[in-house]
């Protein structure tokens, strides 16, 4: 049987009453790697919308952009 059929058949409710058996370091930690999942894809999301500002606008050089900004 793969993963993806007894996958299937677990709720988010039974995943939740199983990760609520973990000592409570486990708990965070799991907690943690779930949050990175979140952060990661929505770094993902922003990246993809940068390059697509950027193929519609296009880029200004550096210097320019560090002169705008008051940067030396």
């Amino acid at each position: 049987m793969d993963a993806s059929y007894r996958m299937e058949s677990v709720t988010r409710q039974d995943l939740l009453t199983e990760a609520l058996k973990l000592p409570l370091a486990e708990r965070a930690e799991l907690a943690s790697e779930l949050l990175q999942t979140l952060e990661d894809e929505e770094d993902l999301r922003d990246l993809q919308e940068a390059r697509l500002e950027m193929e519609r606008e296009g880029t200004i050089p550096w210097e320019k952009a560090k002169a705008e900004l008051g940067l030396k």
